[in-house]
């Protein structure tokens, strides 16, 4: 092999390397939350903390260190409501709460081979306050809903996508 194509391929190699180990120092360690009285599993930053604070574990919450950052996680009971009836109601209840609410996207999402619905929304609760960025995941199954959040008041979600999109695929149905 020439000497300049063995630089060329060498070359390659370590931009290959560099391009795949970057931000290889930013990467954080995750942990899994299992919650077996409604049957699921979610991956979450291990320095986040967590708060579960119903004693039949409906909602969990974990918050990034500096609690800029929040995943919760809600099982509520559907009443028999559909997947979308059930994303109306939860938006209408979140519209009406809202000094300000804007639907950035509604795309439908297979999880678990399961027909899901994945927003962005912003909103601000009143005048003076921070707007929120959100990402919801709601997925209704059987009578049960699990409605996913990602939110932020300092950055923009795009930013945070890895977060986000590592804990949205990582919810697993137990049972």
């Amino acid at each position: 092999m020439g000497y300049n194509r063995y630089l060329t391929i060498l070359s390659g190699l370590i931009v290959l390397t560099i391009a795949a180990c970057s931000g290889c120092e930013k990467q954080e360690a995750w942990r899994t939350y299992l919650n077996n009285n409604f049957n699921y599993s979610i991956d979450c930053p291990s320095k986040w903390s967590l708060s579960v604070p119903f004693e039949n574990q409906q909602l969990a919450i974990f918050k990034s260190p500096d609690e800029n950052e929040v995943i919760s996680i809600l099982v509520s009971n559907t009443n028999g409501l559909n997947l979308d009836q059930t994303v109306n109601y939860y938006t209408g209840i979140t519209k009406q709460g809202s000094y300000y609410y804007e639907l950035i996207s509604d795309l439908p999402v297979k999880q678990q081979g399961m027909d899901t619905r994945e927003l962005e929304i912003v909103f601000q609760s009143q005048e003076d306050s921070p707007k929120l960025k959100v990402k919801e995941l709601y997925i209704v199954h059987k009578d049960n809903l699990y409605l996913i959040r990602f939110a932020t008041t300092t950055q923009d979600l795009k930013s945070l996508a890895g977060v986000y999109q590592r804990a949205f695929s990582s919810f697993k149905l137990t049972r």
